[in-house]
C-alpha cells in the first residue's frame, strides 16, 4: 500500500508515542505508579515490529518530562551525502 502523502510511513515512531502517553496519562488511562515505564508496539502490518519504551517524570497530575527509546528492527540501510 502506498502513503497517501508520499511519506513512508515509519515502524517505530517514538515522538508519537511520547505524546500518547502525555495524552493518556492525562486522561486518566494510565495508572500515575506506572509512569516510569510504559511499553507501546508498532509496525505489525508492515512485517517490522519494533517496540518503543516510554518514562514519563510526572509530578501530582502534571507531565514534567518525557523519556523514549526502544527496540526496532533494521532491514535496510541507505547512504546520504552531506
Amino acid at each position: 500500500m502506498e502513503p497517501l502523502y508520499g511519506i513512508p510511513e515509519e515502524s517505530a515512531t517514538g515522538t508519537s508515542n511520547g505524546a500518547l502517553a502525555c495524552y493518556l496519562f492525562k486522561y486518566d488511562k494510565i495508572n500515575p505508579n506506572n509512569t516510569g515505564y510504559i511499553v507501546m508496539e508498532q509496525g505489525y502490518s508492515m512485517e517490522k515490529p519494533s517496540e518503543i519504551i516510554i518514562s514519563l517524570a510526572v509530578q501530582n497530575k502534571e507531565v514534567l518530562g518525557v523519556l523514549v527509546g526502544g527496540k526496532a528492527l533494521n532491514i535496510s540501510e541507505i547512504e546520504v551525502e552531506i
